[in-house]
């Protein structure tokens, strides 16, 4: 409430006549440091002086320039420990001095974020890696795959990062979505090498075009993304498409390099699962063609008479 338009103006306003009296240092002080009167609002009984009782002798605010411009959030988070530490020699155990200000925000939020972002990408790796071996208890064909999603997500990086010059951890941190997808193309891939269709080169053929289709439409819908006004999302355009181009690449080339003279074995149920599955597939086709297109139809007359419902 005091941020609002006509406080502020209130405020502003009656500023040059509690400054054409008498100079008290303390209120001078005050008003450089909170000239919108925001401590009234957070001390008790609007007694905002109860806020500072340090000595006369000890400044209320000091201002700290770095000597280079602090642009990368690496930049502000080196320029905040350089001050904690230089405060922490001079005057140890000091509790009373906090840190504010652009660089100290972008230090605090976006090392948080980093480290938000690698854990939820190496939580990610580890379930994933879990999965594969509680499926097909088989460790070089993952370390295979591992190597496959790391060196895609690599050239994301590297592309993204040419293409627009910096990344921040948001955008890094999505990139979780590749290592999904590119999963999804490693383990066809795999079970593809796995079966006793390796040496037929049609069916790799259908499978090789069926991943490529499906990476080059995806990161086609994600590269859309590429022309917002927003800088997160062009960087998410860049980093997701091309990084799934990438999984497609290594997917349909690296793995069979590696896996034609030493085929996987696969495991005996997940053929018969996956038979079945495409048996059922094969005889109801055209029921679960119908199915999806209900679906679809439903979603787009719910987006036509409420688009409000998916923008709240």
């Amino acid at each position: 409430a005091a941020l609002q338009p006509e406080r502020v103006r209130d405020t502003l306003q009656a500023l040059p006549d509690e400054l054409a009296g008498a100079l008290d240092w303390d209120d001078l002080a005050l008003h450089q440091f909170d000239p919108l009167g925001l401590l009234k609002t957070l001390s008790p009984g609007g007694n905002e002086t109860a806020l500072f009782q340090h000595p006369q002798q000890i400044p209320w605010s000091l201002a700290i320039t770095a000597t280079k411009p602090l642009i990368s959030f690496q930049d502000c988070a080196d320029f905040y420990d350089a001050v904690q530490r230089t405060i922490q020699t001079e005057f140890p155990g000091e509790t009373r001095l906090l840190l504010t200000g652009r660089p100290a925000f972008t230090a605090e939020i976006s090392t948080q974020m980093r480290h938000d972002m690698i854990l939820m990408v190496v939580v990610a790796v580890t379930l994933a890696s879990l999965a594969f071996w509680a499926f097909y208890r088989s460790v070089k064909p993952l370390v295979w795959i591992l190597l496959a999603q790391f060196l895609a997500l690599g050239v994301a990086l590297l592309g993204a990062r040419l293409g627009i010059g910096s990344l921040n951890v948001i955008s890094m941190g999505f990139g979780c979505i590749l290592l999904g997808i590119g999963m999804d193309y490693c383990i066809l891939v795999y079970h593809h090498f796995a079966s006793p269709f390796r040496d037929n080169a049609s069916v790799w053929r259908r499978l090789r075009h069926g991943i490529w289709f499906s990476a080059v439409t995806t990161a086609a819908a994600f590269l859309v993304l590429a022309f917002s006004s927003i800088p997160g999302l062009r960087q998410l355009a860049l980093l997701v498409g091309g990084g799934l181009l990438a999984s497609a690449w290594f997917a349909t080339w690296l793995l069979p390099a590696a896996w034609i003279p030493n085929p996987p074995k696969g495991v005996p149920f997940l053929h018969r699962a996956s038979h079945a599955v495409a048996g059922v597939m094969d005889k109801r086709g055209n029921l679960l063609l119908g199915l999806a297109l209900l679906a679809a139809l439903g979603a787009g007359h719910r987006i036509w008479r409420n688009p409000h419902d998916f923008y709240t």
